[in-house]
């Protein structure tokens, strides 16, 4: 299945809900819609639209902007993309989902 691109709304979110102990369930229960649908954004398998990333940003009390999906990101805003993948793949992560949790390797 093809992945949607990494956008800067993804690791704001996936940050926020590691600090705050936030399980995707707890993230759905609090967007009010399907575990499947959380889970999939989480995983880039689901694209994020307008309703959807005023959702999250209502959800997350603005820590993860509604404009954080847009895909013309202002040119600070690639820096921060490009340092945080950096320190991802620095950890060893690059092998594991935005959790930490391993990818399958594909067939």
């Amino acid at each position: 299945m093809d992945t949607f691109p990494l956008r800067r709304g993804h690791l704001l979110l996936a940050a926020f809900m590691r600090e705050r102990g936030w399980t995707q369930y707890r993230l759905a229960k609090n967007l009010g819609c399907l575990f499947s649908v959380s889970a999939r954004v989480l995983r880039r398998e689901r694209g994020v639209g307008a309703d959807l990333a005023a959702r999250i940003e209502t959800a997350t009390d603005g820590a993860v902007p509604a404009a954080s999906w847009v895909e013309n990101a202002a040119a600070e805003d690639v820096a921060t993309y490009e340092a945080a993948l950096a320190e991802i793949v620095a950890r060893g992560a690059a092998r594991t989902g935005l959790f930490g949790r391993p990818v399958k390797d594909a067939p």
